[in-house]
């Protein structure tokens, strides 16, 4: 039953990525469609809670509207879009619907950037075309200050969706792009879990070996 919910789930996260893909193939992101605040109510809904593919629809934004507004208006979107996230995962947390991350035994080593720049890491990982939401929900556990959040949320994403512009602008949005664009966060994620697991295991290993007999 688990797995039919998941599988559905997914199924309708496609199946309103496809959506939103013909929209900004289409010209609602032109100023004849107004469709530059459509833009800034998807990218301030978004969150870990909400998925969308923001890249994608940034790269196909800025051939259809001004690219600069449309970098302007992505990033402003991002601090309201962090704010959302952070509150839903506070509530969530104090309704003990799900595990606090910081309660994690390898917490305190997986997040050891965080605890010594906090504002840094939460930018770098916004640029990143990397998952962050791990990060981010530990910041939001260990209750760091929620407009600095969203503050480093928006410089971070602000320069991504700038080089996504660049990009189209360059060599415009043809498939293989979209393709590549969507999929490198998750390979990248991939590579980054593996990595950690292959690390912790080593150390965990290393441990094992320095204990007394």
């Amino acid at each position: 039953m688990t797995r039919m919910r998941n599988a559905l789930n997914v199924a309708l996260i496609l199946i309103a990525w496809g959506g939103l893909f013909l929209l900004a193939r289409s010209d609602i992101f032109t100023t004849r469609f107004y469709g530059l605040p459509v833009l800034f109510l998807v990218v301030a809904l978004e969150s870990a809670f909400f998925p969308v593919p923001l890249n994608v629809l940034v790269l196909l934004a800025s051939q259809s509207a001004d690219a600069r507004a449309v970098v302007a208006i992505a990033a402003c979107a991002t601090f309201p879009s962090y704010l959302l996230e952070y509150l839903i995962y506070r509530f969530i947390i104090r309704r003990s619907r799900v595990l606090d991350i910081k309660n994690l035994k390898v917490a305190s080593r997986l997040f050891a950037g965080f605890v010594k720049h906090p504002f840094a890491t939460l930018a770098v990982t916004s640029f990143l075309p990397i998952p962050s939401e791990p990060i981010r929900f530990y910041a939001i556990s260990m209750c760091y200050d929620k407009f600095r959040f969203a503050l480093a949320g928006m410089l971070g994403r602000a320069p991504r969706y700038a080089l996504l512009a660049w990009v189209g602008a360059l060599v415009g949005t043809p498939t293989w792009l979209l393709v590549a664009v969507l999929l490198l966060p998750v390979l990248l994620g991939l590579a980054g879990y593996a990595y950690k697991r292959a690390y912790m295991h080593k150390e965990t290993k290393l441990a094992e070996a320095g204990e007394p007999a």
